[in-house]
C-alpha cells in the first residue's frame, strides 16, 4: 500500500518538478493608436493629451505618455493642416527637430545618430537635462506627421533597457 501511494505521489509531483511555473510578469499588450496609424508598447496604458485634428485643414498635437518610477515614455505627433507646406523628411529636418526639442526643455542635445523608426529612417537624439537626468529621443516623419517617441531617465538612472524596448517596439501601421 505505500508503495502505490508512493508511486501515485511521484506521478503526481514529478510534472511540477521538471517544469516548474513561470514567474516572469508577461510583457503588456501592444498599444494602438485610435487613428490606427502606429503601434507601441508602453509599459501601462497611456494618457491622452492634446487633439487631433478634425479635418485635413485643421493642425493638431496630440501625446500618449506614461510616467513610471520616475521614467517616462512618450508618443507625440504632430500634423500639418494641407494649407502648409511640410518639411522633407529628411536627416536635416530630424536634427532641426531634435534641436529644438532641446532648446524648449534647457536640456542639451549630446550626440545624434541614424535610426530606424518603424521600418522608415530617423533621427535618433540623446539629451542631458539641467537636472541631470536623460533623454532618449527618436523623430520621424510619415505623410503630414511628425512622431516624436522619448524615453525620460531621472537623474543618476542608468538603466535605458526599458526605453530601448518602448523604442524599438514603435511601428508605423498605415502610411
Amino acid at each position: 500500500m505505500i508503495d502505490q501511494l508512493a508511486a501515485i505521489l511521484m506521478t503526481a509531483v514529478t510534472p511540477m518538478l521538471a517544469s516548474p511555473p513561470s514567474t516572469a510578469a508577461s510583457p503588456p499588450p501592444a498599444f494602438e493608436s485610435p487613428s490606427q496609424d502606429f503601434r507601441v508598447t508602453f509599459p501601462t496604458p497611456p494618457q491622452l493629451t492634446g487633439h487631433a485634428p478634425a479635418n485635413d485643414d485643421d493642425s493638431g498635437s496630440w501625446t500618449y505618455a506614461v510616467r513610471l518610477n520616475g521614467r517616462g515614455f512618450t508618443v507625440r505627433i504632430d500634423q500639418y493642416p494641407n494649407r502648409i507646406r511640410v518639411p522633407a523628411p529628411n536627416p536635416r529636418t530630424y536634427e532641426l527637430l531634435l534641436r529644438a526639442h532641446a532648446e524648449e526643455n534647457s536640456s542639451r542635445l549630446v550626440s545624434m545618430k541614424p535610426v530606424e523608426v518603424g521600418g522608415l529612417a530617423g533621427l535618433e537624439g540623446d539629451f542631458v537635462g539641467a537636472n541631470g537626468g536623460g533623454e532618449l529621443m527618436r523623430v520621424l516623419m510619415v505623410g503630414r506627421r511628425i512622431y516624436q517617441l522619448s524615453y525620460v531617465l531621472p537623474a543618476g538612472d542608468v538603466d535605458v533597457e526599458q526605453g530601448d524596448g518602448f523604442l524599438t517596439s514603435f511601428q508605423i501601421t498605415a502610411r
